[in-house]
This record gives structure tokens, sequence and C-alpha cells, in this order.
């Protein structure tokens, strides 16, 4: 009678082992949908970090075109002060000379 009972208790320990198995491989199948999720989770993320990297580098980009454009504003006005300059250094130029010319007739007047 001992030994049967022995077998039953081994029968019951070989029972819990294979629930506790069972129960493992539970937790295992668990714990792989979970490593599934998290490296799905990871892919969306990096998804989502190259679009915004996307969406950082077009705002640059904007950012940059408008300084060009500030930029080649500045030129152009800076060649129209060089133009005004210009003109303005010839019709002082001019009237030095109309001033000098009516100067010696004045001058050719009072001599006569």
């Amino acid at each position: 009678m001992t030994e049967v009972k022995k077998i039953r208790e081994d029968i019951a320990e070989v029972e819990k082992i294979k629930k506790d198995i069972a129960e493992v491989e539970k937790k295992m199948t668990e714990f792989e949908k979970i490593k599934k999720d998290i490296a799905e989770f990871e892919k969306e993320m990096t998804e989502v970090e190259k679009e915004m990297t996307e969406v950082e580098f077009e705002k640059e980009m904007t950012e940059v075109k408008k300084i060009r454009e500030d930029i080649a504003e500045v030129e152009k006005i800076k060649k129209d002060i060089a133009e005004v300059e210009k003109k303005m250094v010839e019709k002082i130029r001019k009237d030095i000379v109309e001033n000098e010319m009516a100067a010696d007739i004045i001058k050719k007047d009072s001599e006569l």
C-alpha cells in the first residue's frame, strides 16, 4: 500500500509539474507576444522619428530658403543704393563743372 501511495504521490507530482510547465509555456507565449508588440512599437517610433526628422528638415529648408530670399533682397537693395550713389556722384560732378563754368563766366564778366 505504501508503494501505491508513493506512485500516486509521484503521479500527483508529475501532474503538478505538467501544470507548472503549461503555465510557464503560457507565460512564455505572452512574453513572446509582448516582445513582438515592443518590436512593433519600436518600429513605429522609428518611423515617427523619421517623419519628424523629415518635418524638421523641411522646416529648416524653408528657413534657409527665406534667409536666401532675404539675402537676395539685401543684395538688390545694396545694388540700388550703389546705383543711386553713382547717379548722385555724377550729378555732383556735373554741378561742380557747371558752377566752375559759371564762376569762370562771372570772373570774365567782372574783368570786362
